[in-house]
C-alpha cells in the first residue's frame, strides 16, 4: 500500500475506510497507477466492509482519467459499503 492508496483507521467504529489520494496532480495521467492500486486493494476486502473516501483536490483529469474512475466505482460495488469524493 502507498501512501497515496492506504486504510484510514477508525477507532470508534472499527469500519475500513480507504483513502484514495488522488489530489495534486497537474498531469492527469499520474494519477493513474494509483486507481489501480485503489482498484487491486478493495479487490481483496470482503463483501460491502469498505468505505471509500476520494481526495481529487487540486488535479487535473481527463477522458482516460474519468473512465478510470468509472470502471474502478463499478468494479469496487460489491465491496464498498458506502464511498465519498472530496475536492
Amino acid at each position: 500500500m502507498s501512501d497515496r492508496v492506504r486504510f484510514i483507521p477508525n477507532q470508534v467504529t472499527g469500519a475500513h475506510v480507504l483513502l484514495i489520494d488522488l489530489s495534486g496532480f497537474a498531469n492527469a495521467l499520474d494519477s493513474l497507477p494509483h486507481i489501480m492500486e485503489a482498484r487491486d486493494i478493495v479487490g481483496t476486502q470482503s463483501h460491502k466492509s469498505v468505505y471509500c473516501l476520494v481526495d481529487v483536490s487540486e488535479s487535473r483529469f481527463n477522458v482516460d482519467v474519468v473512465e478510470a474512475l468509472k470502471d474502478l466505482a463499478i468494479h469496487n460495488q460489491p465491496f464498498v459499503i458506502a464511498s465519498a469524493v472530496i475536492g
